[in-house]
């Protein structure tokens, strides 16, 4: 199962980025439905792309621009659209 190996290490990179925007946040506890923006996490719009920024910096991706825009970002759906970048970086 090195795929689900994978999406682990994905999964807890994409949360120590979180760690580090985020001061006093343990991000192992974060639910994956919680929203990253002010009404969740806290982050401002500044913050919302520096994470987006080290997020794509530490996973060797490149996200979606449409992540900044639409329905509110939650953890999963960010470690999802890591996962799916890295995907389509494998594929090419």
């Amino acid at each position: 199962m090195k795929h689900a190996a994978d999406d682990r290490d994905l999964a807890d990179a994409v949360r120590a980025v979180m760690a580090l925007r985020v001061p006093g946040l343990d991000a192992a506890s974060v639910s994956d439905d919680a929203p990253i923006g002010s009404e969740g996490l806290g982050l401002d719009s500044i913050g919302f792309v520096e994470l987006l920024l080290e997020c794509e910096a530490a996973c060797g991706v490149v996200l979606p621009r449409e992540l900044l825009a639409g329905a509110p970002l939650t953890v999963g759906r960010l470690i999802g659209a890591v996962r799916d970048a890295r995907d389509d970086r494998r594929d090419a």
